[in-house]
């Protein structure tokens, strides 16, 4: 299941955006830092236990519509605040 499909005319090759960027040396010990969070951070991605809140939230707010239910007037939860 996707949640977002795309046309093909809306695909753009990669390199169109990263040509321009000259190569760059960075310090093994740079590199070893971002390995090592990498490797840490890491793990198994179980499709089955994600949750897409916003779909959540919107698909709650069309059946609040369809019931005939005024729209809430609470604030947004934390999480989806920017600051």
């Amino acid at each position: 299941m996707a949640t977002t499909l795309h046309y093909a005319y809306e695909i753009r090759n990669a390199a169109e955006y990263f040509d321009d960027i000259p190569p760059v040396k960075l310090p093994d010990e740079m590199v070893g830092l971002a390995e090592h969070i990498l490797d840490t951070k890491a793990g198994h991605f179980d499709p089955a236990e994600f949750e897409d809140r916003y779909e959540t939230a919107v698909v709650e707010m069309l059946k609040q519509k369809q019931a005939g239910m005024p729209p809430r007037k609470e604030a947004p939860t934390a999480h989806l605040r920017r600051s």
